[in-house]
C-alpha cells in the first residue's frame, strides 16, 4: 500500500493541473470570442467603406461643384481601409487601452455631418439614389456600431478573466496578454 503522504500529493497534483486546464480553457475560449468579434468589427467596417464610395458619388453630382465632402469622404475611407490591412487581430497588451484609429472616428463623424449637411438641402429630398444610399450607410453605420459594442463585449469579458485569481495567475504564464477596446479615447468621439 502506498504512504498516505503519496497518495495526498497525487491528489493535490491532479487537482491543480484540472485547475491549470479549466483555467486555460476558460481564457482561451474568450479570446477566441474576441477575435471572432474582431473579424465582424473588420466586415462591417470594410462593408460601410464599399458603401460609402457610392455615396461619394452621388454626393459628388449632387452638391455645388468644388464641395470638399466627397473627396474628403473618400479620403478618410481610404485611411480606414489601409489601417483594416495593417490590423490583422486587435491589440493585445493593455487592458482597456483603445486602438479605434482616430481616422475612423473622423470618418464617421464627417459622415454623419455630411449626412445632416445633405438634409438642409432641398435639392437631396428629392434625390430618390441618394436618399437610397443614405438608408444604406445608416445600416452600415448601425452595424459597424453595433460590431464594435459586441467587440467591447468580449474584449471586457476576456479582460475581467485575466484578473480574476485563476487568470491572475495563469495568464502571463500561458501566454494571455490583455485586449484593447474599439473605444474613442477622451475628446476623441465627436461628442
Amino acid at each position: 500500500m502506498l504512504p498516505m503522504e503519496i497518495l495526498v500529493s497525487v491528489g493535490l497534483l491532479v487537482a491543480v493541473l484540472a485547475w491549470v486546464v479549466s483555467v486555460y480553457n476558460r481564457l482561451y475560449h474568450l479570446r477566441r470570442e474576441v477575435l471572432g468579434a474582431w473579424k465582424q468589427w473588420v466586415q462591417a467596417t470594410r462593408s460601410r467603406n464599399e458603401q460609402l464610395g457610392d455615396f461619394a458619388d452621388v454626393f459628388a453630382r449632387v452638391l455645388p461643384q468644388g464641395s470638399l465632402v466627397p473627396s474628403r469622404l473618400r479620403s478618410l475611407a481610404d485611411d480606414s481601409d489601409r489601417r483594416l490591412r495593417s490590423m490583422e487581430e486587435p491589440r493585445w497588451g493593455n487592458s482597456g487601452e483603445s486602438f479605434m484609429p482616430g481616422a475612423e472616428w473622423m470618418l464617421q463623424r464627417a459622415l454623419r455631418e455630411s449626412m445632416d449637411e445633405a438634409e438642409r438641402m432641398p435639392q437631396m429630398h428629392t434625390h430618390l439614389e441618394f436618399q437610397q444610399l443614405c438608408g444604406l450607410m445608416s445600416m452600415a453605420l448601425y452595424q459597424q456600431e453595433h460590431r464594435t459594442r459586441l467587440f467591447n463585449r468580449a474584449a471586457q469579458e476576456y479582460n475581467s478573466a485575466l484578473v480574476s485569481p485563476g487568470g491572475r495567475a495563469l495568464a502571463a504564464v500561458l501566454g494571455f496578454r490583455p485586449s484593447g477596446s474599439l473605444e474613442a479615447p477622451p475628446g476623441e468621439n465627436g461628442g
